[in-house]
């Protein structure tokens, strides 16, 4: 089942059908009268999904990679913030990588491994173990055609 994506940027809708891309026009910007206290009760996270997108990332939870149509991302082997930047810059030399597909690069790791609090908390380096990480994230949740399958919290 494909998850209702933005018309404008790309990424998957929250719940109530809000953007949560924030530079995107159709996010809910605070100059538009909405506080960040109103949208945390109002517009609760988006949850991570096999298929949630960002741009044209997507999220694979069953393999647990980041796929681009160009470029695919072994979630696995990100342990530490120093392998997240590797991918950074690795990817920030690739023809095909504009500046919008590293800004979702971005937003989709800090979406999945919320790097400030587990890899790099108050400039220390920090370790994870990536799958452990990431599995324990992931719960089983119902397809469509009654099949379990992972969608991570």
């Amino acid at each position: 089942m494909q998850h209702p994506r933005c018309l404008k940027c790309g990424y998957s809708l929250m719940k109530n059908g809000a953007c949560p891309n924030h530079r995107c026009d159709n996010y809910p910007h605070p100059e538009h009268g909405v506080t960040l206290a109103d949208m945390e009760e109002v517009y609760p996270r988006l949850t991570l999904f096999d298929g949630r997108q960002w741009g044209e990332w997507r999220l694979q939870a069953e393999n647990l990679t980041l796929q681009h149509p160009h470029y695919e991302i072994d979630l696995e082997n990100i342990s530490d913030s120093a392998k997240m930047l590797d991918w950074i810059f690795q990817l920030e030399h690739k023809t095909w990588a504009t500046e919008k597909v590293l800004a979702d690069l971005l937003s989709a790791f800090d979406d999945i491994f919320k790097p400030q609090a587990n890899l790099c908390s108050m400039g220390g380096s920090k370790t994870i173990e990536p799958k452990k990480f990431l599995l324990q994230r992931i719960k089983p949740a119902a397809d469509s055609t009654g099949k379990r399958s992972r969608t991570m919290k």
